[in-house]
Protein backbone atom coordinates (compact mmCIF):
# COMPACT_ATOMS: atom_id res chain seq x y z
CA UNK A 1 0.00 0.00 0.00
CA UNK A 2 3.08 2.52 0.81
CA UNK A 3 4.33 1.67 -2.41
CA UNK A 4 1.58 2.28 -4.56
CA UNK A 5 0.99 5.73 -2.57
CA UNK A 6 4.37 6.48 -3.42
CA UNK A 7 4.19 6.24 -6.98
CA UNK A 8 1.21 8.25 -7.03
CA UNK A 9 2.52 10.52 -5.54
CA UNK A 10 5.39 10.44 -7.84
CA UNK A 11 3.08 10.52 -10.48
CA UNK A 12 1.58 13.81 -9.25
CA UNK A 13 4.78 15.40 -9.03
CA UNK A 14 5.89 14.82 -12.35
CA UNK A 15 2.29 15.93 -13.95
CA UNK A 16 2.69 19.02 -11.66
CA UNK A 17 6.03 19.99 -12.73
CA UNK A 18 5.51 19.07 -16.47
CA UNK A 19 2.35 21.06 -16.50
CA UNK A 20 4.62 23.67 -14.69
CA UNK A 21 7.47 23.33 -17.76
CA UNK A 22 4.65 23.80 -20.08
CA UNK A 23 3.49 26.87 -18.35
CA UNK A 24 7.40 28.22 -18.37
CA UNK A 25 7.55 27.49 -21.96
CA UNK A 26 4.61 29.80 -23.08
CA UNK A 27 5.52 32.42 -20.46
CA UNK A 28 6.16 35.98 -22.06
CA UNK A 29 8.82 36.39 -20.09
CA UNK A 30 10.70 33.10 -21.61
CA UNK A 31 13.25 34.30 -24.26
CA UNK A 32 13.81 31.97 -27.45
CA UNK A 33 17.23 31.89 -25.76
CA UNK A 34 15.54 30.03 -22.72
CA UNK A 35 13.56 28.02 -24.80
CA UNK A 36 16.31 26.74 -27.19
CA UNK A 37 18.16 25.62 -24.19
CA UNK A 38 15.50 23.85 -22.35
CA UNK A 39 14.87 22.40 -25.51
CA UNK A 40 17.90 20.49 -25.94
CA UNK A 41 18.46 20.23 -21.95
CA UNK A 42 15.25 17.51 -22.67
CA UNK A 43 16.59 16.01 -25.53
CA UNK A 44 20.08 15.27 -24.18
CA UNK A 45 17.96 13.68 -20.86
CA UNK A 46 15.34 11.98 -23.20
CA UNK A 47 12.79 13.39 -22.00
CA UNK A 48 10.97 14.33 -25.37
CA UNK A 49 7.65 15.05 -24.07
CA UNK A 50 9.41 17.79 -22.80
CA UNK A 51 11.57 18.73 -25.07
CA UNK A 52 8.32 18.79 -27.79
CA UNK A 53 7.16 21.42 -25.30
CA UNK A 54 9.78 24.35 -25.44
CA UNK A 55 10.68 23.50 -29.04
CA UNK A 56 6.46 23.62 -29.80
CA UNK A 57 6.44 26.98 -27.87
CA UNK A 58 9.43 28.18 -30.51
CA UNK A 59 8.15 27.18 -33.74
CA UNK A 60 4.98 29.30 -32.50
CA UNK A 61 6.48 32.09 -31.99
CA UNK A 62 7.42 31.94 -35.52
CA UNK A 63 10.75 32.93 -34.53
CA UNK A 64 12.70 34.14 -37.42
CA UNK A 65 15.20 31.47 -39.01
CA UNK A 66 18.49 33.76 -38.64
CA UNK A 67 17.67 33.65 -35.20
CA UNK A 68 17.33 29.96 -34.46
CA UNK A 69 20.43 29.70 -36.51
CA UNK A 70 22.25 32.17 -34.08
CA UNK A 71 20.78 30.20 -31.21
CA UNK A 72 22.23 27.23 -32.47
CA UNK A 73 25.83 27.92 -33.38
CA UNK A 74 26.45 29.59 -29.93
CA UNK A 75 26.19 25.80 -28.48
CA UNK A 76 29.23 23.51 -29.74
CA UNK A 77 26.97 20.83 -29.53
CA UNK A 78 23.61 21.66 -31.16
CA UNK A 79 23.61 19.78 -34.23
CA UNK A 80 24.82 16.72 -32.52
CA UNK A 81 22.01 17.11 -29.80
CA UNK A 82 19.49 17.87 -32.74
CA UNK A 83 20.24 14.24 -34.29
CA UNK A 84 19.90 12.78 -30.94
CA UNK A 85 16.29 14.39 -30.72
CA UNK A 86 15.68 12.84 -34.20
CA UNK A 87 15.69 9.24 -32.23
CA UNK A 88 13.69 9.84 -29.31
CA UNK A 89 9.73 8.73 -30.03
CA UNK A 90 7.80 11.76 -31.30
CA UNK A 91 10.74 14.21 -32.36
CA UNK A 92 11.61 13.54 -35.84
CA UNK A 93 9.34 15.75 -37.79
CA UNK A 94 10.13 18.51 -35.24
CA UNK A 95 13.80 18.40 -35.85
CA UNK A 96 13.55 18.23 -38.95
CA UNK A 97 11.41 21.42 -38.83
CA UNK A 98 14.31 23.21 -36.81
CA UNK A 99 17.26 21.77 -39.00
CA UNK A 100 15.25 23.07 -42.22
CA UNK A 101 15.47 26.74 -40.19
CA UNK A 102 18.74 26.39 -39.14
CA UNK A 103 19.79 26.11 -43.26
CA UNK A 104 18.05 28.89 -44.11
CA UNK A 105 19.39 30.56 -40.86
CA UNK A 106 22.80 30.04 -41.83
CA UNK A 107 21.82 31.55 -45.77
CA UNK A 108 20.51 34.51 -44.06
CA UNK A 109 24.03 35.31 -42.34
CA UNK A 110 26.11 34.17 -44.60
CA UNK A 111 25.74 36.99 -46.84
CA UNK A 112 23.98 39.44 -43.84
CA UNK A 113 26.93 42.35 -43.69
CA UNK A 114 26.03 42.42 -39.86
CA UNK A 115 26.92 39.58 -39.38
CA UNK A 116 30.33 39.21 -41.77
CA UNK A 117 31.32 42.39 -39.63
CA UNK A 118 30.65 40.66 -36.16
CA UNK A 119 32.90 37.93 -37.47
CA UNK A 120 35.68 40.16 -38.76
CA UNK A 121 35.83 41.57 -35.10
CA UNK A 122 35.78 38.34 -33.24
CA UNK A 123 38.99 37.55 -35.02
CA UNK A 124 40.90 40.30 -32.29
CA UNK A 125 39.06 38.77 -29.42
CA UNK A 126 40.35 35.99 -27.17
CA UNK A 127 41.23 32.57 -28.85
CA UNK A 128 37.78 30.87 -28.93
CA UNK A 129 36.54 34.17 -30.15
CA UNK A 130 39.08 34.17 -32.76
CA UNK A 131 38.74 30.41 -33.13
CA UNK A 132 34.76 30.79 -34.43
CA UNK A 133 35.29 33.89 -36.10
CA UNK A 134 37.43 32.10 -38.65
CA UNK A 135 35.12 29.09 -39.75
CA UNK A 136 32.01 31.42 -39.68
CA UNK A 137 33.69 33.92 -42.24
CA UNK A 138 35.18 30.55 -44.09
CA UNK A 139 31.37 29.01 -43.85
CA UNK A 140 30.10 32.38 -45.27
CA UNK A 141 32.77 32.21 -48.23
CA UNK A 142 32.75 34.80 -50.96
CA UNK A 143 30.26 36.36 -49.59
CA UNK A 144 32.52 37.59 -46.66
CA UNK A 145 35.44 38.63 -49.21
CA UNK A 146 34.66 41.96 -50.17
CA UNK A 147 34.28 43.18 -46.65
CA UNK A 148 37.47 40.99 -45.61
CA UNK A 149 39.54 42.76 -48.46
CA UNK A 150 38.24 46.22 -47.17
CA UNK A 151 39.39 45.74 -43.57
CA UNK A 152 42.39 44.04 -45.07
CA UNK A 153 43.72 47.63 -46.48
CA UNK A 154 42.37 49.77 -44.28
CA UNK A 155 44.72 51.93 -42.34
CA UNK A 156 43.58 51.65 -39.25
CA UNK A 157 43.64 47.90 -39.01
CA UNK A 158 46.02 46.31 -36.86
CA UNK A 159 48.88 44.27 -38.32
CA UNK A 160 47.84 41.40 -35.97
CA UNK A 161 44.18 41.54 -37.76
CA UNK A 162 45.81 41.59 -40.68
CA UNK A 163 47.81 38.89 -40.53
CA UNK A 164 44.79 36.93 -39.05
CA UNK A 165 42.16 38.09 -42.38
CA UNK A 166 45.01 36.41 -44.34
CA UNK A 167 44.95 33.15 -43.05
CA UNK A 168 41.00 33.32 -43.33
CA UNK A 169 41.36 34.33 -47.06
CA UNK A 170 44.01 31.52 -47.60
CA UNK A 171 41.57 28.99 -46.34
CA UNK A 172 38.48 30.22 -48.92
CA UNK A 173 38.70 27.15 -51.31
CA UNK A 174 37.59 26.65 -55.04
CA UNK A 175 34.99 29.46 -54.36
CA UNK A 176 37.31 31.65 -52.85
CA UNK A 177 39.01 32.41 -56.45
CA UNK A 178 36.74 34.13 -58.53
CA UNK A 179 36.67 37.13 -56.22
CA UNK A 180 40.32 37.10 -55.00
CA UNK A 181 41.42 36.50 -58.48
CA UNK A 182 38.82 39.02 -59.64
CA UNK A 183 40.66 41.96 -57.09
CA UNK A 184 44.27 41.51 -58.72
CA UNK A 185 43.03 43.95 -61.15
CA UNK A 186 43.42 46.56 -58.16
CA UNK A 187 46.13 49.23 -58.23
CA UNK A 188 47.42 49.00 -54.89
CA UNK A 189 50.54 46.58 -55.60
CA UNK A 190 50.64 46.00 -52.10
CA UNK A 191 47.20 44.00 -52.02
CA UNK A 192 48.37 42.47 -55.49
CA UNK A 193 51.08 40.89 -53.89
CA UNK A 194 49.22 39.24 -50.64
CA UNK A 195 46.54 38.18 -53.03
CA UNK A 196 48.77 36.55 -55.10
CA UNK A 197 50.11 35.00 -52.24
CA UNK A 198 46.76 33.95 -50.90
CA UNK A 199 45.66 32.25 -54.33
CA UNK A 200 49.34 30.49 -54.10
CA UNK A 201 48.32 28.82 -51.13
CA UNK A 202 44.64 27.81 -52.15
CA UNK A 203 46.33 25.99 -55.41
CA UNK A 204 43.73 25.94 -57.84
CA UNK A 205 44.19 26.62 -61.55
CA UNK A 206 41.61 29.15 -62.43
CA UNK A 207 43.58 31.77 -60.58
CA UNK A 208 46.18 31.43 -63.49
CA UNK A 209 44.59 34.09 -66.15
CA UNK A 210 44.25 36.94 -63.94
CA UNK A 211 47.76 35.86 -62.36
CA UNK A 212 48.90 36.35 -65.84
CA UNK A 213 47.23 39.13 -66.60
CA UNK A 214 48.98 40.87 -63.89
CA UNK A 215 52.38 40.24 -65.66
CA UNK A 216 50.93 42.72 -68.80
CA UNK A 217 50.77 45.24 -66.55
CA UNK A 218 53.17 48.19 -67.51
CA UNK A 219 53.58 49.09 -63.95
CA UNK A 220 54.83 45.47 -63.27
CA UNK A 221 58.69 45.03 -64.25
CA UNK A 222 59.79 41.81 -64.85
CA UNK A 223 62.28 41.93 -62.02
CA UNK A 224 60.21 43.41 -59.68
CA UNK A 225 59.14 41.93 -56.59
CA UNK A 226 55.75 41.87 -57.40
CA UNK A 227 56.10 40.06 -60.93
CA UNK A 228 58.34 37.41 -58.67
CA UNK A 229 55.49 37.14 -56.40
CA UNK A 230 52.94 36.44 -58.99
CA UNK A 231 55.33 34.05 -60.80
CA UNK A 232 56.02 31.77 -57.35
CA UNK A 233 52.11 32.09 -57.25
CA UNK A 234 51.19 30.83 -61.09
CA UNK A 235 54.16 27.76 -60.20
CA UNK A 236 51.80 26.82 -57.17
CA UNK A 237 48.31 26.86 -58.71
CA UNK A 238 49.75 25.31 -62.49
CA UNK A 239 51.16 22.51 -60.37
CA UNK A 240 54.46 23.47 -61.95
CA UNK A 241 53.15 22.62 -65.51
CA UNK A 242 55.45 23.94 -68.09
CA UNK A 243 52.81 24.32 -70.62
CA UNK A 244 51.12 26.65 -68.78
CA UNK A 245 53.32 28.85 -67.22
CA UNK A 246 54.56 29.67 -70.87
CA UNK A 247 51.15 30.40 -72.38
CA UNK A 248 49.89 33.85 -73.21
CA UNK A 249 47.08 35.64 -71.62
CA UNK A 250 45.03 35.37 -74.58
CA UNK A 251 45.50 31.66 -74.64
CA UNK A 252 44.75 31.51 -70.69
CA UNK A 253 42.16 33.39 -70.76
CA UNK A 254 40.49 31.09 -73.77
CA UNK A 255 41.49 28.00 -71.73
CA UNK A 256 39.53 28.66 -68.86
CA UNK A 257 36.81 30.23 -70.42
CA UNK A 258 36.85 26.64 -72.06
CA UNK A 259 36.56 25.40 -68.74
CA UNK A 260 33.79 27.22 -67.50
CA UNK A 261 32.08 26.70 -71.09
CA UNK A 262 32.39 22.77 -70.48
CA UNK A 263 30.94 23.26 -66.77
CA UNK A 264 34.26 22.34 -65.76
CA UNK A 265 33.40 21.13 -61.83
CA UNK A 266 35.85 22.88 -60.14
CA UNK A 267 34.02 26.00 -61.59
CA UNK A 268 30.56 25.31 -60.39
CA UNK A 269 28.48 27.25 -57.92
CA UNK A 270 28.94 26.57 -54.35
CA UNK A 271 27.25 23.21 -54.01
CA UNK A 272 26.42 24.28 -50.47
CA UNK A 273 24.06 27.30 -51.75
CA UNK A 274 21.90 25.61 -54.30
CA UNK A 275 18.74 27.74 -53.20
CA UNK A 276 20.78 30.75 -53.72
CA UNK A 277 21.92 33.06 -56.64
CA UNK A 278 25.37 32.63 -57.78
CA UNK A 279 28.19 35.67 -57.84
CA UNK A 280 29.10 37.29 -61.09
CA UNK A 281 32.35 39.32 -59.34
CA UNK A 282 33.26 42.97 -61.04
CA UNK A 283 36.13 45.00 -59.30
CA UNK A 284 35.46 48.70 -58.86
CA UNK A 285 38.50 50.57 -58.63
CA UNK A 286 39.14 50.08 -54.93
CA UNK A 287 36.45 47.65 -54.18
CA UNK A 288 34.92 44.55 -55.54
CA UNK A 289 30.94 43.89 -55.75
CA UNK A 290 29.26 40.76 -56.73
CA UNK A 291 25.92 40.69 -58.41
CA UNK A 292 24.15 37.78 -58.30
CA UNK A 293 22.40 35.78 -61.03
CA UNK A 294 20.76 32.68 -61.74
CA UNK A 295 23.04 29.65 -61.18
CA UNK A 296 22.08 28.10 -63.91
CA UNK A 297 24.08 31.29 -66.26
CA UNK A 298 27.11 31.56 -64.38
CA UNK A 299 29.18 29.67 -66.20
CA UNK A 300 27.79 31.00 -69.85
CA UNK A 301 28.47 34.18 -68.02
CA UNK A 302 32.64 33.66 -67.34
CA UNK A 303 32.80 31.92 -70.21
CA UNK A 304 31.58 34.96 -72.23
CA UNK A 305 33.84 36.85 -70.04
CA UNK A 306 36.91 35.19 -70.62
CA UNK A 307 36.35 34.85 -74.45
CA UNK A 308 36.38 38.58 -74.44
CA UNK A 309 39.61 39.27 -72.34
CA UNK A 310 41.13 36.49 -74.59
CA UNK A 311 40.36 38.64 -77.31
CA UNK A 312 41.15 42.22 -75.31
CA UNK A 313 44.57 40.52 -75.04
CA UNK A 314 45.33 39.43 -78.56
CA UNK A 315 42.17 40.42 -81.09
CA UNK A 316 43.72 37.56 -83.45
CA UNK A 317 43.19 34.82 -80.96
CA UNK A 318 39.78 33.72 -83.58
CA UNK A 319 38.87 30.85 -81.20
CA UNK A 320 37.67 32.86 -78.94
CA UNK A 321 34.83 34.57 -81.37
CA UNK A 322 33.01 31.18 -81.69
CA UNK A 323 33.74 30.47 -77.69
CA UNK A 324 31.98 34.09 -77.02
CA UNK A 325 29.39 33.13 -79.55
CA UNK A 326 27.95 29.94 -78.29
CA UNK A 327 28.02 31.15 -74.40
CA UNK A 328 25.93 34.14 -75.77
CA UNK A 329 23.63 31.90 -77.27
CA UNK A 330 23.32 29.07 -74.51
CA UNK A 331 23.33 31.83 -71.62
CA UNK A 332 19.38 32.62 -72.89
CA UNK A 333 18.50 29.42 -73.97
CA UNK A 334 19.99 28.48 -70.57
CA UNK A 335 18.23 31.17 -68.33
CA UNK A 336 15.38 29.58 -65.94
CA UNK A 337 11.86 30.84 -66.79
CA UNK A 338 10.90 32.94 -64.50
CA UNK A 339 14.26 34.02 -63.68
CA UNK A 340 15.96 37.23 -65.22
CA UNK A 341 19.72 37.89 -65.69
CA UNK A 342 20.38 41.34 -64.26
CA UNK A 343 23.86 41.60 -66.02
CA UNK A 344 21.63 41.87 -69.51
CA UNK A 345 18.81 43.91 -69.35
CA UNK A 346 15.84 43.70 -71.68
CA UNK A 347 17.03 46.54 -73.65
CA UNK A 348 20.36 45.37 -74.71
CA UNK A 349 21.39 43.07 -78.25
CA UNK A 350 19.95 39.52 -77.72
CA UNK A 351 21.70 36.45 -79.11
CA UNK A 352 19.76 36.84 -82.48
CA UNK A 353 21.43 40.31 -82.90
CA UNK A 354 25.05 39.00 -82.65
CA UNK A 355 24.54 35.75 -84.67
CA UNK A 356 23.43 38.21 -87.65
CA UNK A 357 26.49 40.63 -87.45
CA UNK A 358 28.76 37.56 -87.23
CA UNK A 359 30.75 36.64 -89.97
CA UNK A 360 30.07 33.61 -92.18
CA UNK A 361 33.65 31.98 -90.93
CA UNK A 362 32.67 32.35 -87.24
CA UNK A 363 28.96 31.00 -87.71
CA UNK A 364 30.61 27.93 -88.96
CA UNK A 365 33.01 27.90 -86.66
CA UNK A 366 29.96 28.09 -83.94
CA UNK A 367 27.97 25.40 -85.79
CA UNK A 368 31.11 23.01 -85.27
CA UNK A 369 31.15 23.28 -82.36
CA UNK A 370 27.40 22.95 -81.18
CA UNK A 371 27.29 19.76 -83.24
CA UNK A 372 30.40 18.32 -81.49
CA UNK A 373 28.86 19.19 -78.30
CA UNK A 374 25.65 18.23 -78.92
CA UNK A 375 23.75 21.07 -78.68
CA UNK A 376 21.11 20.94 -81.12
CA UNK A 377 19.10 24.53 -79.38
CA UNK A 378 22.61 26.26 -79.94
CA UNK A 379 22.66 24.42 -83.69
CA UNK A 380 19.54 25.35 -84.93
CA UNK A 381 20.07 29.22 -83.62
CA UNK A 382 23.05 29.44 -85.84
CA UNK A 383 21.61 28.01 -88.70
CA UNK A 384 18.76 29.99 -88.86
CA UNK A 385 21.44 33.13 -89.11
CA UNK A 386 22.71 31.36 -91.68
CA UNK A 387 20.13 31.11 -93.81
CA UNK A 388 19.87 35.06 -93.05
CA UNK A 389 22.98 36.75 -93.77
CA UNK A 390 25.14 33.83 -96.17
CA UNK A 391 25.26 33.20 -99.45
CA UNK A 392 25.71 29.87 -100.94
CA UNK A 393 29.63 30.11 -101.42
CA UNK A 394 29.98 31.07 -97.83
CA UNK A 395 27.74 27.85 -96.56
CA UNK A 396 29.69 25.09 -98.43
CA UNK A 397 33.10 26.30 -97.76
CA UNK A 398 35.62 23.81 -95.97
CA UNK A 399 36.79 25.71 -92.64
CA UNK A 400 40.81 25.64 -92.41
CA UNK A 401 40.39 21.59 -90.75
CA UNK A 402 38.65 20.78 -94.45
CA UNK A 403 34.93 20.21 -92.12
CA UNK A 404 31.84 21.84 -93.49
CA UNK A 405 29.83 22.24 -90.69
CA UNK A 406 26.49 23.27 -92.52
CA UNK A 407 27.14 20.20 -94.93
CA UNK A 408 27.56 18.06 -91.81
CA UNK A 409 24.68 18.96 -90.38
CA UNK A 410 22.55 17.44 -92.93
CA UNK A 411 23.46 14.30 -91.23
CA UNK A 412 22.77 15.59 -87.84
CA UNK A 413 21.00 13.21 -85.18
CA UNK A 414 18.44 16.11 -84.61
CA UNK A 415 15.78 15.75 -87.18
CA UNK A 416 15.23 19.74 -87.14
CA UNK A 417 18.92 20.71 -87.12
CA UNK A 418 18.72 18.48 -90.74
CA UNK A 419 15.78 20.12 -92.01
CA UNK A 420 17.04 23.30 -91.41
CA UNK A 421 20.19 22.86 -92.63
CA UNK A 422 18.39 21.58 -95.99
CA UNK A 423 15.98 24.54 -96.17
CA UNK A 424 19.15 27.04 -95.78
CA UNK A 425 21.45 25.42 -98.50
CA UNK A 426 18.33 24.90 -100.85
CA UNK A 427 17.18 28.38 -100.43
CA UNK A 428 20.96 29.97 -101.06
CA UNK A 429 21.02 27.80 -104.69
CA UNK A 430 24.31 27.00 -104.81
CA UNK A 431 25.30 27.18 -108.34
CA UNK A 432 27.80 24.78 -108.47
CA UNK A 433 27.85 20.84 -107.24
CA UNK A 434 29.19 20.64 -103.53
CA UNK A 435 30.22 17.33 -101.22
CA UNK A 436 26.74 16.07 -99.75
CA UNK A 437 24.37 18.60 -102.51
CA UNK A 438 21.99 15.16 -103.03
CA UNK A 439 21.31 15.14 -99.38
CA UNK A 440 19.65 18.60 -99.68
CA UNK A 441 16.95 17.22 -101.73
CA UNK A 442 16.85 13.99 -99.41
CA UNK A 443 16.07 16.65 -95.97
CA UNK A 444 13.86 18.44 -97.72
CA UNK A 445 11.25 15.61 -98.84
CA UNK A 446 11.77 14.33 -95.40
CA UNK A 447 10.81 17.51 -93.91
CA UNK A 448 7.78 17.57 -96.74
CA UNK A 449 6.05 14.37 -95.46
CA UNK A 450 6.30 15.24 -92.02
CA UNK A 451 3.18 17.53 -92.94
CA UNK A 452 1.11 14.89 -95.29
CA UNK A 453 0.98 17.19 -97.48
CA UNK A 454 1.74 16.82 -101.52
CA UNK A 455 3.69 18.87 -102.80
CA UNK A 456 5.12 20.28 -106.13
CA UNK A 457 8.78 21.83 -106.87
CA UNK A 458 7.58 24.11 -109.91
CA UNK A 459 10.87 24.98 -112.24
CA UNK A 460 9.57 26.81 -115.11
CA UNK A 461 11.15 29.76 -117.07
CA UNK A 462 8.32 30.81 -119.12
CA UNK A 463 5.70 32.61 -117.15
CA UNK A 464 2.21 31.51 -118.87
CA UNK A 465 3.78 27.99 -118.99
CA UNK A 466 4.46 28.39 -115.39
CA UNK A 467 0.60 29.79 -114.43
CA UNK A 468 -0.92 27.01 -116.51
CA UNK A 469 1.46 24.04 -114.76
CA UNK A 470 0.39 26.19 -111.56
CA UNK A 471 -3.38 25.75 -111.76
CA UNK A 472 -3.01 22.53 -112.42
CA UNK A 473 -1.11 21.43 -109.29
CA UNK A 474 -3.43 23.15 -107.20
CA UNK A 475 -6.32 21.79 -108.72
CA UNK A 476 -4.65 18.37 -108.16
CA UNK A 477 -4.29 19.20 -104.01
CA UNK A 478 -0.64 20.00 -104.71
CA UNK A 479 1.00 22.80 -102.64
CA UNK A 480 3.30 24.58 -104.64
CA UNK A 481 7.20 25.57 -104.23
CA UNK A 482 7.91 27.70 -107.07
CA UNK A 483 11.81 28.79 -108.14
CA UNK A 484 12.02 30.87 -111.04
CA UNK A 485 14.58 31.85 -113.37
CA UNK A 486 15.98 34.44 -110.84
CA UNK A 487 14.34 34.22 -107.63
CA UNK A 488 14.32 32.06 -104.43
CA UNK A 489 12.03 29.81 -103.19
CA UNK A 490 8.88 31.68 -102.15
CA UNK A 491 7.25 28.76 -100.43
CA UNK A 492 9.50 27.63 -97.30
CA UNK A 493 10.07 23.78 -97.33
CA UNK A 494 9.03 23.41 -93.69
Amino acid sequence: MKTFAYGLAVLVVMLTCGSALAQRATEKTATPADQWSDFLHYIRIARPELAVTFGQALLDAQVPAKDIYLLSIKRADSGRTLRKGAQLEGMAKMVKDFQVLIEKGSSACRSDPEQIGNWIQMLSGTTRGYAIGKQRLIESGEYAIPMLLQTLTADETPEMIRERIISVLGQMGKHGVRPLSCALQSSNLGLVETLATVLGKIQYSHALPRLREVLTRKEVKPDSKTAKIIQAAMVRCSGGNEKLLRASCAELFYLWGAKYYNRSESLLPDARLTNEPALAWFWKETYLEARPIPRAILVDVYAMRFARLSLKHDPTYSAAVPLWMSACIRRKLDLPTGETDGLWPASAPQPAFFTLATSPKYLQMTLHDAMIEGNADIARVVIGAMGMNMGAPAMVSPLADGSQPLVSALQYPDRAVRFMAAEALALAQPTKNFDGSAAVMYQLSEALRQEGQRYALLVVKEEAVRNNAKAILREAAFKIIEVGPTDRMVTKAT
